[in-house]
């Protein structure tokens, strides 16, 4: 197993629903800086100059909530 393969397989584990390794140039085009009530989203190589790749993961963060929106007849 590689050591991507054996990353996404334990962020799996632990509950990531999605996860990924990039080369930071391809997240280039992210709103950087004040985006909502994160007053500082910086660049990769703002944080680790040397940095070579970047890990994103995701998790489901859906509430019930969201579904009055979704699952209303009106909409």
């Amino acid at each position: 197993m590689t050591l991507t393969q054996d990353l996404e397989q334990k962020a799996i584990e632990v509950g990531f629903v999605s996860v990924g390794i990039s080369n930071p140039d391809m997240l280039r085009d992210l709103p950087y800086r004040w985006v909502g009530k994160i007053s500082n989203m910086r660049l990769p190589e703002e944080e680790l100059p040397t940095v070579k790749s970047v890990i994103l993961m995701g998790f489901n963060a859906w509430d019930n909530a969201f579904n009055l929106a979704v699952d209303s007849p009106n909409c």
